[in-house]
């Protein structure tokens, strides 16, 4: 049985034989190993012209796992030379996009990640703690057109090379997200049900209690990597203003939060069996998990405390034991 490795140099014989002639000139393929949110690992073949700085990354792990369930290696090829092909046509190369501050300022956005689950990824990315085992890495857009938007974090290579201050780096994407993709607060019902959601924490004074939920979803407008809204400034008092009480926090995946008010009777055992089987039982993709921890508001000390994972596993051995 053969390994990645190996499969990557058959990969390249194979993809050198299909290019055309005239772009297998000077071209070096490469393996490119890549982490990325939640130490993900990519195996990947950069496709790089001698001389040239920035080259397409194609990633190989799910081609290899085709492979290796009997997909003959020339059409999984063929779709490595038309992802190079689409690559060298349309993607913009970051060494030849400005980058200098003033040029980025208007499209830096956040994201957060769990320090515990990005030891490896945030070696190379510059990252501000927020508080709960979390932390903030900063996105830039850094091409946009009919098709879409193409985004890349921001590495510490990136930052030195254009003489970023990361303090107002952070302060900038921070109050960008705030401006141009706010949070949304609204009831789980809405938000699966209905086209037009009421922003609940837009309106005057609180919930009433008549309407009042037992769960509402978290994040922002565009409903992309929506879960550092709660990490905005004054949200998670604001929360709990509109509420009339404190309430858990359940990291539904890096776009979204939970709300679960302490008055609907969920226990903090039961939402971290509920987060914990979520995350491990597929049904969140593992480059999407946030957190298995779940969160606790207090309205009175208006602090956030982090209850961890292990009460799922406590809660699981419970289980089995009964």
């Amino acid at each position: 049985m053969i390994n990645i490795n190996e499969f990557m140099e058959m990969a390249k014989e194979e993809i050198m034989g299909m290019l055309p002639g005239d772009l297998t000139k000077d071209l070096v393929i490469e393996n490119n190993r890549v982490v990325k949110m939640n130490d993900q690992v990519y195996n990947g073949l950069t496709m790089r012209k001698e001389n040239e700085e920035t080259a397409p990354t194609i990633y190989m792990n799910e081609k290899f796992d085709r492979y290796m369930k009997g997909y003959p290696l020339k059409g999984l090829m063929a779709e490595v030379v038309q992802e190079y092909l689409d690559a060298v046509v349309s993607k913009p190369e970051i060494a030849e996009t400005n980058l200098t501050f003033d040029r980025i300022r208007d499209d830096l956005t956040i994201r957060i990640v769990e320090i515990e689950r990005n030891k490896e990824f945030l070696q190379e990315i510059p990252y501000m703690v927020m508080g709960n085992g979390f932390a903030a890495v900063c996105d830039v857009k850094v091409h946009e057109d009919n098709s879409g938007y193409w985004k890349t974090t921001i590495t510490r290579g990136l930052m030195q090379e254009n003489n970023y201050d990361k303090t107002e780096m952070f302060k900038t994407a921070i109050e960008n997200c705030q401006l141009k993709d706010p949070v949304v607060l609204n009831t789980m019902e809405n938000q699966l049900f209905f086209d037009e959601k009421e922003n609940l924490l837009d309106m005057d004074g609180k919930i009433p209690e008549a309407n009042k939920s037992h769960m509402y979803v978290l994040t922002n407008e565009e409903g992309m990597l929506g879960a550092a809204t709660l990490f905005y400034p004054g949200v998670q008092e604001k929360i709990a203003e509109k509420l009339g009480e404190g309430y858990l926090a359940l990291p539904s995946s890096v776009h979204e939060f939970l709300i679960v008010p302490e008055s609907s009777g969920l226990t903090a055992r039961d939402a971290a069996e509920m987060v914990h089987e979520a995350n491990h039982s597929g049904m969140i993709d593992p480059k999407e998990v946030l957190s298995d921890n779940v969160f606790h508001y207090d309205r009175e000390t208006r602090k956030l405390e982090t209850i961890r994972s292990e009460m799922a596993r406590e809660v699981r051995d419970d289980n089995l034991r009964s």
